[in-house]
């Protein structure tokens, strides 16, 4: 069986490329690549995931890049006639030929950052640029707040996400920040919406991934998704608050006008979100001018964002993790490195289907009856 990313290189190529150059490409079967290139529906089984990564476009052409950018450093070019990203594209694609790249200038854009940062290490102030938002392109963040949950003050989760051309905002409450609840805010915000962002920006792998080093891989549950519904993904660098300040802004601003006073939730936490959360951040601040532009956030919205955004799947996303795990001597098991939830002594030493949702945990034994639900737990 195909891995995920493997899969994921076969949507990708199917773009642009006919089903036998795609196997030849990735040394598999005809048949296999014809599979997969159709394929529309990514809902997790019980198989055991795998990650693959491959190189980028751009690879072959960085020598090319740094060698310019090399020159300028070292003084060999005037200060003020230096390379943007934009005439760095058109000089590789126009005047050096490389047609493959054409269609490429974020690639080259996204790499001439990270140089210009790695070279500019140690300045003590090296400045920003402002940042360009194309219609469609979202952000996406945490916050948490307080909230009355049946009588009791607790501190819950409120996944925010932005539009940063039109500054159009929506959040969703969630009770934790793992994989599962990013993925079912996600999901309420598309179908809310009606569609899906062509590309989403998103904190340090807030919930969806993890950092090893300087390596930043993103979990195959959130890959599944991420295909299921076929936006694109960008990660905000450590320490970077200027990369996504529209949904940082948002986060604090929502909070304070939609949070105070402390909000009460007397039936189920979906239920609060459908019938208030959602429609009310998304409609606060629908009037209000642009910062920049001068028009209505709610029509530039409309006018641009809403026509930008990709169709939603035909078929429907299952949001669940799917582990095998062995049960203790009393028949309990230990998820999220701390919560306790027990099957009871007839299930002792028992290897055990674990599905986990957002907001629950289901328990099969491995002919895929269920045993027993529990609602997840979350906090200390």
């Amino acid at each position: 069986m195909l891995r995920m990313e493997q899969i994921a290189a076969i949507k990708r190529m199917s773009q642009s490329e006919s089903i036998s150059t795609i196997a030849s490409a990735l040394n598999i079967d005809w048949k296999t690549a014809r599979k997969y290139a159709g394929m529309d529906d990514f809902n997790v089984s019980v198989e055991s995931f795998r990650a693959h990564r491959r190189g980028s476009k751009l690879d072959p052409y960085k020598s090319e890049i740094d060698r310019i950018m090399d020159e300028e450093e070292q003084g060999r070019l005037p200060r003020k006639q230096r390379f943007t990203a934009r005439r760095m594209h058109s000089y590789l694609v126009g005047e050096l030929g490389y047609e493959d790249l054409k269609d490429s200038y974020l690639l080259v854009q996204r790499y001439m950052r990270q140089c210009r940062q790695k070279r500019r290490r140690g300045y003590a102030d090296p400045g920003t640029m402002q940042l360009a938002w194309h219609p469609g392109e979202a952000q996406c963040d945490f916050g948490q707040a307080a909230f009355i949950v049946d009588g009791d003050e607790k501190t819950l989760h409120y996944f925010v996400m932005t539009f940063p051309n039109s500054n159009k905002r929506i959040m969703i409450v969630m009770p934790g920040e793992n994989c599962e609840c990013v993925c079912t805010a996600l999901k309420e915000i598309f179908s809310f919406i009606g569609g899906v962002p062509a590309r989403i920006v998103f904190d340090n792998a807030t919930g969806i991934g993890r950092r090893i080093r300087k390596t930043l891989e993103m979990s195959e549950g959130f890959t599944r998704f991420r295909l299921h519904y076929g936006f694109e993904t960008t990660f905000a660098n450590p320490a970077s608050g200027w990369e996504k300040g529209s949904v940082e802004n948002a986060v604090g601003t929502l909070r304070r006008n939609l949070f105070v006073p402390v909000p009460m939730i007397a039936g189920g936490l979906m239920e609060y979100n459908r019938s208030s959360v959602l429609p009310d951040s998304f409609a606060y601040g629908s009037e209000d001018l642009h910062y920049r532009r001068g028009i209505r956030q709610g029509q530039l919205w409309e006018e641009e964002d809403r026509k930008a955004l990709l169709a939603l799947p035909s078929k429907d996303f299952t949001v669940h993790r799917i582990d095998t795990m062995k049960t203790g001597n009393v028949g309990s098991v230990v998820l999220d490195s701390k919560f306790i939830y027990n099957l009871g002594p007839a299930h002792a030493n028992e290897r055990v289907i674990v599905e986990k949702t957002a907001f629950s945990v289901i328990f099969h034994d491995l002919d895929g009856t269920r045993l027993k639900e529990f609602s997840r737990l979350y906090g200390d």
